[in-house]
C-alpha cells in the first residue's frame, strides 16, 4: 500500500483540521485556542460556564470545558450505539465512519471524488454514512457570508450555504439532543444545573441563548455542524450599492468597470464571465475560501487516464505513461471562464497554467454543475485560452456507472 505524501501539510493545515472537527462535532477547543477564536466553541464565553457545576478536584481550571467535551463526545458515541445495538465496539465504529466522512472537511455523507465507498466510478458518496448524503452546493451565489444578527436569527439561513444544509444539520443535532439529554436524566447522581444548561442549547446552531453562533470566522472554516459547507465552484455574482463601482471581466477576460446607478429596489446582482489569479489560500479565519475545494479528488477517465486535484491547488493529468502537472499560484493565467451566457447555467473552463514553460503549458478542465466532465493538457500562446493550441493529453469523465 502506498504511503500518503505528507510533505505538503503545514502547521496551518493542522489548525484548520482541528477547527473543522471542533465546529462539526461541537467539541470545545483547548483553552489556549479559545482565546483567539472563541466562536469555535459550543460555549465560548467564560460566563456561559456558570450553570455547569461539575467539580474536578485535581484540575479545577479545565473542569468545565472537559465536562462539555466529555458529554458531547458521549453524545456521538451513544447515537452510534443506539442506532446499531449489535455493534460491540461503537466508539471505534463511530471514529472510523467519522474519519471517512471528514476527509472533505464536512460531516455530510460525502467525501472527495474517487474516495467513495459505494464502488462506483468517481464516487464521492459513502456506503455507510453517519448522516446524509447532504445536497451538493451548486450555486456560487450562495457562497456568501452573512454576519449573524441575534435580532434576526433566521436571516442567516437565507441565501447562503447554511440554508441549503438546514435539514441535515438539524437532523443530526436532534440525534445528539435525543441521546445526550435522556442519558443525563438517567444518571443516579444528576447534575441538575448542568442538565438545565444542556437543555438550553440550540444543538442545530451550536450556541445557547446567550451566545450568537453565525460568525464569519467559523463560516470560513466550513462548518456549523453536520452538512456540506464546501463552496460551490464558479464565479459569484456581486450586488452593488447605488453609486458603487466594481471591476468585471468578459468571456475573453478583458476587464471593464461598471457603476451602479439604479435605485436600491431595482438593483440585481451582476456577474463576471471570467475570474483570474485564483487562490487556494483558504479556508481560514482571515483568508478567502479555497477556489477549487469542490473539485478536489482523484478522477478516473477514458482509456484509464487519471486526474488528481489536491486541496493545495496541485493538478496532475496522466495518460499512457505521460504526466502533465500544474499548480494554482495566483498567476493571472490561472482562470475560470464562463462557457454559457446564462449565469444560471454553471458551466466553466478552469485553466491552470505553468507559466515558467515556453510556450506556457496548461491543464484545462471543463466543469459543468460542479462535476469535472473533461480535462486536456497542452500548450497555448494565449493568456486565457478556450482551446489549447497543442493538446498533449485528453480525458473525459463519467460518474456513477
Amino acid at each position: 500500500q502506498t504511503k500518503p505524501d505528507l510533505t505538503n501539510i503545514g502547521v496551518n493545515d493542522i489548525g484548520y483540521a482541528e477547527d473543522e472537527i471542533a465546529t462539526t462535532f461541537r467539541i470545545g477547543l483547548s483553552s489556549e485556542y479559545q482565546g483567539s477564536s472563541p466562536e469555535f466553541s459550543l460555549i465560548s464565553k467564560q460566563s456561559d460556564y456558570a450553570a455547569l457545576v461539575f467539580k474536578d478536584q485535581e484540575n479545577p481550571p479545565n473542569t468545565k470545558i472537559q465536562y462539555v467535551n466529555a458529554f458531547f463526545a458521549l453524545g456521538h458515541y451513544l447515537a452510534q450505539r443506539n442506532n446499531n445495538p449489535a455493534d460491540t465496539t461503537p466508539y471505534m465504529t463511530f471514529a472510523k465512519r467519522a474519519a471517512e466522512d471528514m476527509r472533505d472537511g464536512s460531516l455530510d455523507g460525502l467525501t472527495i471524488v474517487g474516495d467513495g465507498t459505494d464502488s462506483k466510478i468517481n464516487s464521492y458518496t459513502l456506503s455507510n454514512p453517519i448522516i446524509g448524503p447532504s445536497p451538493l452546493n451548486t450555486d456560487p451565489a450562495l457562497n456568501i457570508i452573512k454576519t449573524y444578527d441575534p435580532n434576526k436569527p433566521n436571516e442567516s439561513n437565507i441565501g447562503t450555504i447554511k440554508g441549503t444544509q438546514k435539514a441535515i444539520r438539524e437532523a443530526y443535532a436532534r440525534s445528539q439532543n435525543e441521546t445526550l439529554v435522556p442519558f443525563m436524566e438517567s444518571l443516579s447522581k444528576n447534575d441538575d444545573l448542568g442538565l438545565k444548561a444542556f437543555k438550553g442549547f440550540n444543538f442545530a446552531e451550536g450556541y445557547n441563548s446567550v451566545e450568537g453562533g453565525f460568525t464569519a470566522p467559523s463560516f470560513a472554516l466550513h462548518n456549523f455542524g453536520a452538512g456540506n459547507y464546501k463552496r460551490a465552484f464558479g464565479i459569484e455574482p456581486v450586488t452593488l450599492k447605488k453609486g458603487e463601482t466594481q471591476q468585471f471581466r468578459d468571456i475573453n477576460c478583458v476587464d471593464s468597470y461598471y457603476t451602479e446607478n439604479r435605485e436600491e429596489a431595482a438593483i440585481t446582482p451582476k456577474t463576471s464571465d471570467c475570474m483570474i489569479g485564483l487562490n487556494v489560500d483558504g479556508p481560514g479565519p482571515t483568508k478567502p475560501y479555497n477556489t477549487i475545494e469542490a473539485l478536489v479528488g482523484k478522477y478516473t477517465g477514458s482509456e484509464n487516464c487519471k486526474l488528481t486535484i489536491s486541496f493545495t491547488g496541485r493538478f496532475s493529468l496522466t495518460k499512457a505513461g505521460q504526466t502533465v502537472s500544474a499548480i494554482i499560484n495566483r498567476d493571472e493565467s490561472d482562470a475560470i471562464i464562463r462557457t454559457e451566457a446564462n449565469p444560471a447555467v454553471q458551466s466553466y473552463l478552469l485553466n491552470v497554467a505553468s507559466t515558467n514553460k515556453d510556450p506556457v503549458e496548461f491543464i484545462q478542465l471543463k466543469v459543468v454543475n460542479q462535476k469535472v466532465i473533461s480535462a486536456v493538457a497542452g500548450t497555448s500562446t494565449q493568456k486565457y485560452p478556450k482551446i489549447l493550441d497543442n493538446q498533449k493529453l485528453s480525458c473525459t469523465f463519467q460518474y456513477g456507472s
